[in-house]
């Protein structure tokens, strides 16, 4: 009903929802995620984390999604356009549009595992050794200088550039992330994060098609196919996303600067 009601009230012009639609339709889908969990478990997951977690969340969030904004001022790859000119109505309306990223992922992620999608999936447990950690980690700052030094032809390596660098501190903290599961040949929780990455850009491309303020792509060589705004080679992008998502809040929680919930509640030692 929210996102029934938000989208005829976009598509007729009618403000504010015309320029801030993209999170209005992010607050509904999350909403809707959130009550689909709860039917599978019994309660809500927001619930379950609590008002002042889930805000940090959102602030988090925001954070984790403003690097991608420093990222861009070097690629380029997109810009935002319609953007209102009330300057504190456009700062929050960032902040709560970046906000919606990792609740966005990790919700439907949650749900999918509520549902047994991709719940385990074996195969041959892989050795990690110091060497290859290191390698990971280097191979993951070769990626960021290729393409911070040439965006045109390596902007693809961006989306790629936060697991490989952030995956090995997690191992060494002893965190259950995608290597660690790799190692014991249990790929599923991260194939399901990946999936839930997959249909989380499909949410965001459609509601950004939408929205009068949005973003437009300008991807070397692949600006003519599209699906909405978005080149179907940006596509590519967002599963490995959602695993960076991952990695990164996994490290905020271990280190206690994020709320612990769902499958993200591996902490440090108190400090």
């Amino acid at each position: 009903a929210w996102l029934g009601g938000f989208f005829c009230r976009a598509a007729l012009g009618l403000e504010p929802v015309a320029n801030f639609f993209f999170c209005f339709a992010w607050v509904g889908l999350i909403y809707t995620f959130d009550r689909l969990i709860a039917r599978s478990e019994g309660r809500s997951l927001i619930a379950r984390l609590g008002a002042a977690p889930f805000v940090c969340l959102v602030l988090w969030s925001a954070v984790n999604w403003f690097l991608y904004e420093l990222a861009n001022l070097r690629l380029h790859n997109w810009h935002y356009v319609l953007v209102t000119d009330h300057d504190i109505a456009r700062c929050v309306g960032t902040v709560l549009a970046f906000g919606t990223v990792l609740p966005g992922v990790f919700w439907i992620d949650h749900w999918l595992g509520t549902q047994g999608v991709l719940t385990s999936v074996r195969v041959r447990p892989v050795r990690i050794t110091t060497a290859r950690l290191m390698g990971l980690q280097l191979t993951g700052l070769v990626f960021l200088a290729l393409c911070l030094t040439d965006p045109e032809h390596f902007y693809l390596l961006i989306w790629g550039v936060t697991a490989l660098v952030l995956a090995p501190i997690s191992y060494r903290c002893g965190i259950d992330g995608w290597l660690r599961q790799w190692q014991r040949g249990e790929i599923g929780p991260a194939l399901r994060m990946l999936l839930a990455g997959g249909m989380a850009g499909g949410f965001w491309e459609f509601f950004n098609f939408w929205a009068r303020a949005r973003w437009i792509y300008t991807v070397p060589g692949f600006d003519e196919w599209k699906l909405f705004e978005m080149p179907l080679l940006g596509f590519v992008g967002f599963p490995p996303f959602a695993l960076e998502c991952a990695c990164a809040y996994r490290l905020l929680v271990w280190y206690r600067l994020a709320p612990a919930f769902g499958a993200l509640t591996q902490r440090g030692p108190a400090r």
